[in-house]
């Protein structure tokens, strides 16, 4: 069985996942990621997980990603994790 994040280590999985995207040249997603999780003021952190749930899953959906398997399989496993909270 696969263990369920908390949400504190949910946000630090997407700042990684931040990092990574950079790297990888998926500067839309990176940006959009980076700006809801640190310049946007919630009034709730379901808010803010429910707008890093929706772009997840773009970023799964995008036909322009290029994304890797391995980085799609982290997204998925994030959005599992939110899915849990939401």
């Amino acid at each position: 069985m696969i263990r369920m994040l908390s949400v504190t280590e949910v946000y630090a999985e997407i700042d990684k996942l931040v990092l990574a995207l950079e790297a990888e040249g998926e500067k839309h997603f990176s940006l959009m990621l980076k700006h809801r999780l640190h310049s946007v003021a919630w009034t709730s952190g379901s808010e803010l997980l429910e707008e890093i749930q929706a772009i997840f899953k773009e970023m799964l959906a995008s036909s322009t990603s290029h994304l890797p398997e391995e980085r799609k399989q982290n997204v998925a496993r994030l959005l599992k994790s939110i899915d849990s909270y939401v």
